[in-house]
């Protein structure tokens, strides 16, 4: 057992409660209309959307009554409320649509139908009365509500109560500055009128711009910013700054005083960390004075640090598990500008021993660990809603699943866990995460692990893998999944709570996600949209057969002419391209009868190749090896392979030489999982049931030598 004692590098650790980053509104001082809104937009888009389901959860944290526990806070009504009551009687819980879904129809899909900015927690009777009005005032001429006695409503529109008028603003801001019709998303505008249903607009603009100034942001609404912000990794900009409305959709000016660009170095203090806060500040005339607020609380930064010339504000060493609230102000002698306030937090240090995840998954189906309390490290590599996955390592053995649905850590942080290792129905797990520790965050993370399509097994369960230039062979293969193959074997690959993908047939796809293990078969989960690209045409490798060919791969079927240009090829070490031959079953691939090759290294550069499309190649190069091993026509004669062509096994006989190893690849050159060595066996059987049907290369060497051979698997 490997144990990791942690003295001389401390990790740093806490129940930490995610909060935004520094930084995260750089670039958005000094503009004002359409450009900030832009700016906006492209700092909260491409959030992590989860399921319309799983909106309970979050709005069971994001909407909770602090003073009931597992309750919440119905928005038109204030009344708390049994947090997970949702149904249809008149008292259960809705979760209501604050822009209303039919305006645009975007009904409960992701990501737009899906987006905890937008849904509250809402009397089901009440949000029935609402329906998909537009919000504007109605007292002076409507109704008051039975139930919900702050709100008013006429047959057009509704008055939410005072309490939650501004809450409601910044909502509806928040959706016409999200969704901008990028990605085959709807484009959604908040417009100066009402009656604006069906189309992908609400209003009523002026009046909402009121509400936004009246009832501004309160702890309960910036609570609920954050805790959205946890599962989604973005935030609602109106909560942080209100004036980003007026600034926008009243064009106000801005003052001539900007605050931009805010970091600290360093990006994750730790206890005895001077912390330097940076910051570009600006003005259109007079000389500029500035300082620092800084406090442990929002609502108390007391602390006030003049700025350096080079406006360098500095927070002195603070202790473990302390959050720091701060904001820099400036005042050019006429008029004064405030930043939006951030965080820092500053975790604990840990210094005990944690178990590396390679021990505790043991390299077996079973962990040595099961039913025992063990504490480990890893970055957080995906975070699916009821869980997430850690890894400390790259490749096999080195990923694992981590239930736990009450925390939302953010991919690429460093964390530090204790709990129970747990085998659900075969799954390696950890449960019962009695603490949960934040070190770090904005981490990199582990390489992917690139492996064939037929090499999902136990090794890389809950590891980061990719497959590269994989064809869909299947679109629906049930419950969310789909098939890809890369020539070895198929690959399920599983759409998940956070993202779906529907793939075309046939086509070509590069696909990056996290190994789970359910139902008896392993699949691939994927956590978003970089998570799955079309193949982009590119040279993948080069095999040496023998001495006289190699065989090219590309990621894409090529065009013949172009890929069978010999000029299109180049080899160092002064070898030759006599020929160059496209496989008629197989068209990623071009066979190339070279010059004699000697056993070395070699460079191989393809240059204007063509795949169907158009695309072409520009001066791509691999590298690849070849050993020369005489093979006479004796050794030929002394090793018998049969049947063949086969479906399950294949038959390897020697006369008088001895195996000693053999390996089979597939026609890409890529090594499959039937590889094994032999104590100078005469006589064996090789399993191949578990290959895609195709043809395959044997390559057998013995004491006398080596050969190749093809093999075609039924």
């Amino acid at each position: 057992m490997k144990i990791f004692f942690l003295i001389t590098t401390a990790i740093f650790i806490s129940n930490f409660t995610f909060s935004q980053k520094v930084g995260y509104y750089n670039n958005t001082s000094g503009i004002n209309g359409s450009t900030l809104k832009t700016e906006l937009h492209n700092i909260i888009k491409d959030h992590t959307s989860f399921s319309y389901d799983r909106a309970k959860y979050i709005l069971l944290k994001s909407d909770a009554d602090t003073a009931n526990l597992g309750n919440v806070i119905l928005v038109y009504t204030g009344r708390t409320e049994d947090g997970l009551l949702y149904g249809t009687g008149s008292n259960d819980i809705n979760r209501e649509h604050v822009w209303a879904k039919s305006h645009g129809d975007f009904g409960t899909s992701q990501p737009t139908g899906t987006d905890a900015h937008n849904l509250k927690p809402a009397d089901a009777s009440v949000n029935i009365s609402r329906s998909n009005k537009d919000f504007d005032n109605c007292q002076a001429t409507g109704t008051q509500h039975l139930e919900a006695t702050g709100c008013y409503y006429t047959a057009d529109a509704w008055e939410p109560r005072d309490e939650v008028k501004g809450d409601i603003a910044r909502i509806i801001f928040y959706m016409a500055t999200r969704y901008e019709g990028e990605n085959g998303e709807l484009d959604l505008e908040v417009v100066d009128f009402i009656n604006t249903y069906p189309n992908a607009s609400h209003g009523k603009l002026s009046t909402l711009l009121q509400w936004n100034l009246t009832d501004l942001p309160d702890e309960f609404e910036r609570n609920r910013n954050k805790e959205i912000f946890n599962w989604q990794k973005n935030r609602n900009p109106f909560i942080d700054k209100p004036e980003f409305a007026e600034l926008i959709w009243n064009n106000t000016s801005t003052n001539g005083l900007d605050i931009d660009n805010i970091y600290t170095i360093p990006h994750n203090p730790q206890a005895g960390d001077t912390i330097r806060v940076y910051s570009n500040i600006t003005t259109n005339t007079g000389s500029i004075t500035a300082n620092l607020l800084w406090g442990t609380s929002y609502a108390a930064m007391i602390n006030n640090t003049a700025l350096s010339a080079n406006f360098i504000g500095i927070i002195p060493p603070q202790a473990e598990n302390t959050t720091i609230y701060f904001k820099v102000n400036a005042d050019n002698g006429s008029i004064s500008s405030s930043s939006i306030p951030y965080e820092i937090y500053i975790p604990y240090i840990y210094t005990g021993s944690t178990s590396s995840i390679y021990d505790i998954q043991g390299q077996t189906a079973t962990s040595p660990y099961i039913n025992q309390t063990v504490t480990t490290t890893g970055i957080v590599t995906a975070n699916f809603g009821n869980g997430y996955y850690i890894q400390d390592g790259v490749g096999e053995w080195n990923g694992i699943f981590v239930y736990d649905g009450g925390r939302n850590p953010t991919i690429g942080d460093s964390i530090v866990i204790t709990g129970t290792v747990d085998e659900y129905y075969d799954f390696t797990e950890i449960i019962n995460v009695a603490n949960y520790y934040f070190c770090s965050s904005d981490n990199p993370l582990p390489n992917a692990s690139v492996i064939n399509t037929n090499e999902l097994g136990e090794s890389f369960e809950s590891v980061l893998v990719k497959f590269n230039s994989a064809i869909c062979t299947n679109t629906n293969s049930g419950y969310g999944t789909w098939l890809i193959n890369d020539g070895s074997g198929n690959a399920k690959i599983q759409n998940t709570e956070i993202f779906d993908y529907y793939p075309t047939i046939d086509e070509s796809y590069d696909i990056e996600g996290i190994v789970n293990y359910s139902y008896d078969e392993f699949k691939v989960q994927i956590r978003s949209f970089n998570d799955v690209s079309k193949t982009i045409m590119r040279l993948e490798s080069a095999t040496a057969l023998n001495s006289t060919t190699v065989n090219v791969l590309f990621s894409k079927e090529v065009e013949t002419t172009t890929a069978e240009n010999i000029n299109n090829y180049t080899i160092d070490n002064s070898i030759s391209v006599i020929s160059a031959q496209k496989d008629i079953n197989q068209n990623r691939i071009v066979t190339l009868t070279v010059s004699n090759l000697s056993s070395g290294v070699y460079y191989l550069t393809a240059n204007n190749i063509e795949d169907l499309e158009g695309n072409i190649i520009t001066n791509q190069s691999e590298y690849f090896s070849y050993s020369n091993t005489k093979i006479n026509d004796t050794e030929l004669s002394d090793i018998g392979i049969y049947p063949n062509p086969a479906s399950t096994y294949v038959q390897v006989k020697g006369y008088n030489a001895k195996v000693i190893t053999y390996k089979i690849m597939d026609v890409y050159g890529r090594e499959t999982s039937n590889t094994q060595a032999k104590n100078s066996s005469n006589e064996f059987t090789i399993n191949i049931s578990n290959l895609a049907k195709g043809i395959y290369f044997l390559k057998i060497k013995s004491n006398t030598g080596s050969r190749i051979d093809k093999i075609i698997k039924l």
